[in-house]
């Protein structure tokens, strides 16, 4: 049966035209910006130099290009990209938005410092420019009117061969996005603790998996309804977004009809607006 559920959440990937990146961003949060400010900077050679701020239009297809992904503790997101919170001054909506870049390299650097090189590269150069990158920003942000101002991204680009790519369109950067997302799932889609083991969907026998934590409601041989019901899986990344898809869709929720230890006998799905009604 939950294989079956599995293979919706892919029919929907498939359906929708959604790679893994656009599983994990969150457009809906994006819903009424209108303007984005990106700090570019310039690969030369081994190195990457600060090369200007500027203003861009948003869209729904730049929207998935980004990286954008926030977290409950709302200190920092999953990657730089990041809303610019209107505060009393423009001064103080600049800094906020500084100190969430700050907060989220003293989280990530060291742990990705080894692994992806340019986050070395980037973060040396924002330490070294600091100064000139954010008043670059202010600059830009005092040209918005409140409207503008209304979810308002900050991100970065890097341009190489004179071609500006988005944060999506760096591999380090989204292989980064995809592991800093993953630690967020918890507190918002039920996926605990990680580690070793075999994926339940996937033919390799060694694979770093996460334990997907999937609630239910169940109802027993006399009718009585039982509610947060777990069913803990081993799930590498590709088969835990195909069920995060499916979750997200907000199409269906898991009904179990009989359950026994942690041995699930039978189970169907019903969609989430129907009313379960015990039965007598």
């Amino acid at each position: 049966m939950l294989a079956a559920i599995k293979e919706l959440g892919h029919y929907i990937k498939e359906k929708e035209g959604l790679d893994d990146i656009q599983v994990l961003t969150e457009l809906s949060k994006l819903a009424y910006t209108k303007k984005m400010i990106c700090v570019v900077f310039k690969k030369e050679n081994d190195d990457l130099i600060f090369d200007g701020v500027h203003i861009e239009d948003f869209d729904y297809e730049k929207a998935k290009k980004i990286l954008f992904r926030t977290f409950r503790h709302g200190r920092y997101n999953a990657f730089l990209t990041t809303i610019i919170t209107i505060k009393k001054t423009n001064e103080e909506s600049i800094e906020n938005m500084k100190n969430r870049w700050v907060l989220w390299f003293q989280k990530y650097f060291q742990q990705f410092r080894d692994k992806y090189p340019m986050i070395n590269l980037l973060k040396n150069e924002i330490d070294k420019k600091e100064e000139d990158i954010f008043k670059k920003v202010l600059e830009k942000y005092k040209q918005f009117d409140r409207e503008n101002k209304l979810g308002c991204i900050l991100t970065i680009k890097i341009k190489e061969d004179a071609i500006e790519k988005y944060p999506s369109e760096v591999l380090e950067f989204t292989e980064i996005f995809k592991e800093t997302s993953l630690e967020d799932l918890y507190s918002k889609h039920g996926v605990i603790a990680k580690g070793k083991g075999r994926c339940a969907f996937s033919e390799f026998s060694k694979i770093t998996c996460k334990k997907f934590h999937m609630s239910a409601i169940s109802i027993d041989n006399s009718g009585k309804v039982w509610h947060s019901v777990v069913r803990k899986m081993m799930l590498c990344l590709r088969h835990l977004l195909q069920f995060l898809q499916l979750k997200k869709s907000g199409l269906l929720t898991i009904l179990i009809e009989r359950i026994r230890g942690n041995n699930y006998q039978s189970a169907k799905i019903v969609p989430l607006n129907c009313k379960l009604v015990k039965n007598g």
